[in-house]
């Protein structure tokens, strides 16, 4: 999650930098996932290992595209839609409600 919304902070900063207010498109690919599961949720002491939730598929590549003020002014919702579908097939999209917000 810290390297996509450093992608967008990042492209926010370029753009405004460089007076550039079109668009932007990111994509987001994690490959490799089948079975894994959450570091979140496996940090508690008192977690069931097998009734974690695991990520069912064996990639996610999710697309968008924003404009420099959205990256600046709403950086979560970019976020948002590159990361919520990964984030909840695993089970933790409560531990992002704050990021995914602004």
């Amino acid at each position: 999650m810290g390297l996509v919304e450093g992608m967008i902070s990042l492209a926010g900063t370029v753009g405004s930098r460089f007076g550039y207010g079109g668009q932007w498109q990111f994509v987001v690919g994690v490959t490799n996932m089948a079975g894994v599961a959450s570091a979140k949720a496996t940090r508690t002491s008192f977690v069931d290992i097998d009734a974690v939730t695991r990520y069912s598929g064996t990639d996610h590549v999710a697309g968008t595209t924003a404009v420099t003020g959205e990256l600046r002014e709403r950086p979560g919702a970019v976020t948002k839609r590159l990361m919520y579908r990964f984030v909840r097939a695993l089970g933790v999209e409560g531990d992002y409600v704050e990021k995914f917000a602004g």
